[in-house]
C-alpha cells in the first residue's frame, strides 16, 4: 500500500467542502446575518464566538493544523476590546486599555503586521495556546489547506505585506461580521492588550 499522493491546498479545500461544506455555508450565512440581527452587543459578540468555534471543529480535523504546531501563534492577531476582555476573564489579567474606540487607524493594519510578525504570542507556552478555550475568533478561524505546517510561516515584504498567504478556505464573511459586531469598541493586536510583565 502506498503512501498517499499529497493534495494540492485547492484539492484540500475542494475535499473540504465536499465533505462538510453545508455546514460551513450555513456557519458562514448565520455569522453574516449576526450584525444586522435585534440582539444586546454582548448576546452578538458571544454568537460570532460560538459561530467561529463551530467552524473550527468542523474545518480543522481536516487539515494539517495539530497541537505542536504554532506557527500561527507569530501572526499579528488583530483582536477587540471583547475578545481582550474574554481572554483576561480566562487568565484572570485585565486586558491594557487601547484607547481606540470609536477611531480610524489609517494602515494600522499594517503597522501591526510589521511589528508582531514573527512575534509569539503571549499565551503561547511550550508550543501550545495556554488560552485555547478562550482564544480569539482571528485564531478559530484560522487554518491552513497545506498537507503540512512545512510553509506556515509568514514572510514580509519591505512595506510589510505577506508575500506567502496562508492557502484557506474563505470565511471572511465571519471576520467582516465580527469587525462590524465589534466596530465601536477597542482594538489592537493580543500583544498590545496583554503586553509582557
Amino acid at each position: 500500500m502506498g503512501d498517499a499522493v499529497p493534495m494540492t491546498p485547492e484539492e484540500r479545500a475542494q475535499e473540504v467542502m465536499r465533505l462538510e461544506g453545508p455546514r460551513i455555508l450555513a456557519l458562514v450565512q448565520a455569522a453574516s446575518q449576526l450584525p444586522a440581527a435585534r440582539l444586546p452587543a454582548g448576546q452578538k459578540g458571544r454568537q460570532i464566538i460560538e459561530i467561529a468555534e463551530k467552524l473550527s471543529r468542523t474545518i480543522t480535523p481536516h487539515t494539517a493544523c495539530a497541537r505542536g504546531c504554532s506557527e500561527c501563534c507569530h501572526m499579528a492577531t488583530n483582536i477587540s476590546a471583547y475578545e481582550a476582555k474574554m481572554i483576561g476573564r480566562f487568565v484572570g489579567r485585565d486586558p491594557k486599555r487601547l484607547r481606540r474606540e470609536g477611531k480610524v487607524v489609517p494602515a494600522l493594519g499594517d503597522e501591526l503586521r510589521a511589528r508582531y510578525t514573527g512575534v509569539p504570542c503571549p499565551f503561547l507556552k511550550d508550543g501550545r495556546c495556554s488560552v485555547y478555550p478562550a482564544r480569539p475568533l482571528a485564531c478559530r478561524i484560522h487554518h491552513t489547506m497545506r498537507d503540512d505546517e512545512s510553509d506556515c510561516r509568514l514572510r514580509l515584504d519591505e512595506q510589510g505585506r505577506v508575500t506567502n498567504p496562508t492557502p484557506s478556505l474563505n470565511l471572511s464573511p465571519v471576520g467582516t461580521a465580527s469587525a462590524q459586531i465589534f466596530s465601536g469598541g477597542d482594538f489592537g493586536d493580543i500583544r498590545e492588550f496583554f503586553p509582557p510583565g
